[in-house]
């Protein structure tokens, strides 16, 4: 298998995946995403509410996303929700 970053192919380990789609992205991304969330917020709703509009913006933005790395796309997420958390 081919295992370089640039090849949309899954790479060893759930973190390293390259999405092929945003479905893909957004279900090996969710997750992480919300344990972020919950460290930040330490309420559920308040998480699921961040992990949301995170991921709303990383749908925006797919075209661009898709083509970094696994650990430029969790940076370019979690740097999302730092900064819509500190928003509001």
């Amino acid at each position: 298998p081919n295992t370089s970053y640039g090849s949309p192919r899954f790479l060893r380990g759930k973190r390293n995946v390259m999405c092929e789609d945003w479905e893909q992205f957004s279900r090996v991304h969710r997750r992480t995403v919300y344990a972020a969330a919950l460290a930040a917020t330490a309420e559920p709703s308040a998480a699921e509410d961040l992990t949301q509009e995170t991921l709303l913006r990383a749908s925006r933005h797919f075209a661009q996303i898709a083509r970094a790395t696994p650990p430029a796309q969790r940076g370019w997420l979690l740097r999302t929700l730092r900064n819509l958390h500190i928003d509001r």
